[in-house]
C-alpha cells in the first residue's frame, strides 16, 4: 500500500516538473527569442508617391505579417503558424455587405411600417375620439404655460445686480487661489530630493531601453520641405532629437522655400522582451520610484 502511495506521488511530481519545466521555457522564449523587422520607404516628390513596406516575423516565422501603403492606400497581413488573418480589403468588402444587408432589412421595415394602417388617420373624413383628446389636452397645456410665464413675468427678481457681481468676483478668486495653491504643490513635489532621484532614475532607463531599441542596420537619403518654413523647422527639431539612432548613416536636407518629400530608408533589427523586463525590474526595485509612485497617487 505504502509502495503505491510512493508510486502516485512520484508520478505527480513529474507531472508538475514537467508542466513548470514548459512554464519557465515558454517564458525564456518569450523574453529572448528576437521579433525581427525590417522597413524600406520610398518617395519620388510627395505624399502620393510615398511607399513604405514593412515586415516582421517571430519565432522561425511562427508569427509573421507585412504593413505596406502605396498609391495612398494601407494593407496588411498577418500569419499565425498555418492561419492567415484576413486584411483590410477583407474587412471593407465585410463591412460594405453588412451595409447592404442592414440597408435591405430597413427597406424592408420601412415598406411593413407603410403597409400598415394608420390609427391616428382619420375614418371617412371623419377625426378620431383619440385625436379629438389630444387636441383638448394640448390646448389646456398651452392655456397653462402661458399663465405660469406670465405669473413669472410679473414676480420681481428677487437676486440683485450687485449680488451677482460679488457672487463671480468672488467665484474668480477661489479659483485662481486653488490654482495657486496646485502650483506650490507641484513645484514643492518636483524639487523633492526622492522625486528629483526617482525622475533621474527614469531618465537613465528611458535611454538605456532607447539604446537597446536602436536598429541594427538603418541608412538613406531623405529631402523635405512643409509649405511654412516654421513647421519645416519644428520636424527639423524633432528629427534632431532622433539623431542618436540614426546617426550620420541617415542623410537629411531640409528646404524651407518649398514643399517636397523625397528620399529612401532602410531600417533593420530585433526587439527582444527581455529588453522591458530589465527596465521595469529596475525601476520597480528603486525605492525612490517607488516612494514617488505612491506620492503620485495621494497628491491631490
Amino acid at each position: 500500500m505504502l509502495h503505491i502511495l510512493l508510486t502516485i506521488l512520484k508520478i505527480i511530481g513529474i507531472i508538475l516538473l514537467a508542466i513548470l519545466g514548459i512554464l519557465i521555457l515558454l517564458l525564456l522564449v518569450v523574453n529572448f527569442v528576437p521579433a525581427r523587422y525590417q522597413i524600406t520607404a520610398e518617395s519620388k516628390g510627395d505624399l502620393k508617391t510615398t511607399s513604405v513596406h514593412a515586415k516582421f516575423s517571430w519565432l522561425l516565422h511562427l508569427i509573421s505579417g507585412q504593413v505596406t501603403y502605396e498609391n495612398e492606400k494601407l494593407d496588411w497581413k498577418v500569419r499565425v503558424a498555418w492561419k492567415k488573418l484576413p486584411g483590410v480589403e477583407t474587412k471593407a468588402s465585410q463591412s460594405a455587405e453588412d451595409e447592404s444587408a442592414s440597408g435591405g432589412a430597413e427597406t424592408e421595415q420601412n415598406v411593413a411600417e407603410k403597409s400598415e394602417p394608420a390609427e391616428s388617420e382619420s375614418v371617412n373624413g371623419e377625426p378620431t375620439e383619440s385625436k379629438v383628446v389630444e387636441s383638448e389636452s394640448t390646448e389646456e397645456s398651452q392655456e397653462t404655460t402661458k399663465q405660469s410665464e406670465a405669473e413669472q413675468q410679473a414676480e420681481p427678481k428677487k437676486t440683485s445686480i450687485f449680488e451677482k457681481i460679488k457672487y463671480t468676483i468672488q467665484k474668480i478668486c477661489d479659483k485662481i487661489k486653488a490654482i495657486l495653491n496646485m502650483k506650490d504643490k507641484v513645484v514643492a513635489f518636483i524639487k523633492d530630493e526622492i522625486h528629483i532621484a526617482a525622475f533621474g532614475r527614469l531618465k537613465k532607463e528611458i535611454f538605456r531601453l532607447a539604446k537597446f531599441l536602436k536598429p541594427k542596420k538603418i541608412n538613406g537619403a531623405v529631402r523635405f520641405g512643409m509649405a511654412d518654413p516654421s513647421q519645416t523647422g519644428q520636424i527639423l527639431a524633432v528629427l534632431s532629437v532622433l539623431y542618436p539612432f540614426y546617426g550620420e548613416n541617415v542623410e537629411i536636407y531640409p528646404e524651407f522655400d518649398k514643399k517636397i518629400l523625397e528620399g529612401n530608408l532602410y531600417i533593420k533589427g530585433h526587439v527582444r522582451g527581455v529588453y522591458a523586463v530589465i527596465v521595469a525590474w529596475n525601476l520597480i526595485f528603486d525605492k525612490n520610484v517607488r516612494t514617488m509612485i505612491q506620492s503620485i497617487k495621494t497628491f491631490k
